[in-house]
């Protein structure tokens, strides 16, 4: 195990999760009031400002996926969202090209690399004819 990210104790990792979601939390916070303002508006006697979002409302058995709400709490609906779709067309990305992406941005952060299992374990596409959970909370 020469690799730095396997490597990595269980102790070292949580003190970099913790110290992370530390840093973070502020913006999660004003995030998550904004949403729950906006929402207070959409689903009136339903959302409490003073209280969690219900998760029936958040279409998601997790209730984290919110996106169906995109259009209507974004603060600046007339600006449209930069669609990297035809680009990455373009230059023929492939599924593990955008988890490579992503790893390379994560390590440009100062987070470790995916380990090696990651990338020997992972399914990058749906098999065909195959039932998969192919969704990004499984």
């Amino acid at each position: 195990m020469n690799d730095r990210s396997e490597a990595m104790t269980t102790v070292e990792e949580r003190r970099l999760v913790e110290q992370l979601w530390q840093e973070l939390k502020p913006l999660h916070d004003l995030v998550h009031a904004y949403v729950r303002q906006q929402m207070v508006q959409m689903y009136p006697g339903h959302v409490q400002l003073d209280q969690p979002i219900p998760l029936h409302l958040t279409r998601d058995l997790f209730g984290t996926m919110l996106t169906y709400l995109e259009h209507d709490i974004l603060p600046f609906p007339d600006i449209e969202g930069i669609d990297l779709g035809p680009a990455m067309k373009r230059k023929n990305f492939t599924e593990e090209n955008i988890f490579q992406y992503a790893d390379d941005f994560f390590v440009a952060l100062n987070l470790t690399r995916a380990p090696n299992r990651f990338w020997n374990l992972s399914i990058f596409k749906k098999t065909p004819n195959r039932h998969m959970a192919c969704h990004p909370a499984a």
